[in-house]
């Protein structure tokens, strides 16, 4: 009925579903913080609470994709 998985398969797919439990963990405990962080600020500073948590946001993406290339470029060589 199933047919016969190689090892490498169930490793790239045991990955997969690491990778994706990981997101769902990581977005639901980042969605808690930013909602308490925001709410702890008076109402009139929403709006620059919302613009630096989403300026930090991208800086640390960016940030982190810069990392993420410099690895897998000096492992390659």
């Amino acid at each position: 009925m199933f047919p016969k998985l190689k090892s490498e398969n169930v490793t790239v797919i045991y990955s997969y579903i690491d990778w994706i439990l990981t997101i769902i963990y990581f977005n639901s405990i980042k969605r808690k913080v930013q909602g308490k962080t925001l709410n702890s600020l008076p109402k009139q500073w929403y709006p620059d609470g919302i613009a630096s948590t989403q300026t930090i946001q991208q800086v640390a993406g960016a940030i982190g994709i810069a990392v993420m290339v410099l690895l897998l470029a000096t492992n390659l060589q």
